[in-house]
């Protein structure tokens, strides 16, 4: 068989349409005359240990901000972040949904956030390859 390629860090990504985390008034979703309060992910990182030849543990951050809509005004907003690590072919090996809570102060329309996950430890099948996988972050708007 051909050598393995040097074992790296997977690649970290945000999905599309998950970037952007947003909550409107009852009744109104969708209209931004509506809007409560927008997330925005701005920043990822991952970091990697490796064990072996097959196993990796990835601790995961996200950073990002808050924005008040029309209709919001300052508080605690809690936002739903899913992290999934994908192989090759889009399969979700591994899958977590952190809540990450945001205080906009009193006199302020915004807040910065961050968030740090110890994240997840996977043992590579020996037919794949870890630098192939990915680590999605992203809101769920589901929540779940």
């Amino acid at each position: 068989p051909p050598p393995r390629p040097d074992i790296e860090c997977p690649s970290v990504a945000v999905r599309d349409g998950t970037e952007t985390w947003r909550v409107y008034s009852s009744g109104h979703d969708g209209d931004p005359a509506y809007l409560v309060v927008q997330g925005s992910i701005t920043k990822t990182a991952r970091e990697c240990a490796f064990s072996g030849q097959t196993g990796v543990s990835i601790k995961y951050g996200v950073a990002g901000r808050v924005l008040l809509g029309p209709k919001g005004s300052p508080g605690t907003f809690t936002l739903p972040v899913r992290a999934a690590f994908v192989r090759p072919g889009g399969e979700a090996v591994q899958s977590d949904l952190v809540r990450v809570s945001v205080t906009v102060p009193a006199g302020e329309s915004r807040a910065d956030f961050s968030h740090v996950s110890e994240g997840f430890s996977y043992d590579v099948p020996p037919e794949d390859i870890v630098n192939n996988y990915v680590l999605y972050l992203g809101f769920d708007q589901k929540g779940r």
